[in-house]
């Protein structure tokens, strides 16, 4: 069983249900899944965890929420061996790109597929595809 983190930003309804969605996708794997907001995440949460999902909105012009500025300023110089980064955004590559740059020096392994979100939708069986793909990579190579 891999224990999961899911952290999110900004903290309202449509992101958290993603999340949700993710989660309980994570649950029918047989994973323990954790979701928390970035506002309130800790880099316990993420050393904890064998697979880390990072998903944000845009705030203005920024690819990342501003909620997530705490845990990737704290991202630098630690080390995520042995565990695996995923993604989703809505619908933006940038979020996603910023993700992986804060994560480059942590030697955690990133996961080559996104979830990429259309605003208003939560594609369940979309969601389920991709983490049965991502569990399965992350079992390859370990």
């Amino acid at each position: 069983m891999f224990r999961v983190i899911i952290l999110y930003a900004p903290d309202e309804e449509t992101i958290l249900e993603t999340a949700k969605n993710i989660k309980a996708a994570f649950n029918n794997e047989k994973c323990e899944t954790a979701v928390k907001a970035a506002k309130n995440a800790l880099i316990p949460d993420i050393a904890a965890s064998d697979i880390v999902i990072l998903g944000s909105k845009t705030e203005g012009k920024k690819p990342v929420h501003s909620d997530f500025k705490e845990i990737i300023r704290a991202l630098h110089g630690i080390n995520l061996a042995g565990r695996i980064a995923g993604f989703f955004s809505f619908g933006l590559d940038a979020t996603i790109t910023s993700f992986k740059e804060a994560l480059l020096d942590s030697d955690i392994t990133i996961y080559k597929d996104n979830l990429l979100i259309k605003d208003g939708q939560n594609n369940s069986s979309e969601i389920s595809i991709w983490v049965k793909k991502l569990i399965v990579y992350h079992k390859e190579g370990t």
